[in-house]
């Protein structure tokens, strides 16, 4: 069961954030996600952007990835105590281990090298470490 309700049963079509207007999009997806159905909710996102003619974005899933992508090394958390709504319920994030992490490692120069050619940075490289997992 997810933890989080379908935001398209629960909200009017007008609550929609209209991403498809930013000029540039970068999604990470965690197949493996059991917070709430991000598989599905990015491909209709990605459905959503076809329709309209956008090829501003890029998506990158990764399978056996749960929902909390972190920076790289840090703490893989997949299940916790989440309050929600005034109830303290232990959550299963989903993902396993090895694949969550590799996750963090693989999306971390990808996001930093899209903020720095969108946004800008004061830093012109970046070094990056590999684990031995």
């Amino acid at each position: 069961m997810y933890v989080m309700l379908d935001p398209l049963e629960t909200a009017p079509l007008e609550a929609l954030i209209p991403f498809e207007k930013a000029q540039h999009l970068l999604f990470f997806v965690g197949l493996d996600d059991k917070n709430w159905p991000a598989p599905d909710f990015i491909d209709a996102a990605e459905r959503r952007l076809k329709a309209l003619g956008c090829n501003n974005y890029e998506i990158v899933r990764y399978p056996g990835c749960g929902h909390l992508i972190e920076p790289p090394y840090a703490p893989v958390t997949l299940v916790s105590y989440f309050n929600f709504l005034g109830h303290r319920d232990i959550v299963d994030w989903g993902g396993s281990l090895r694949e969550h992490q590799r996750a963090q490692e693989h999306h971390w120069p990808k996001l930093l090298q899209f903020l720095d050619k969108y946004v800008g940075s004061q830093t012109t490289s970046h070094q990056f470490l590999q684990s031995n997992l």
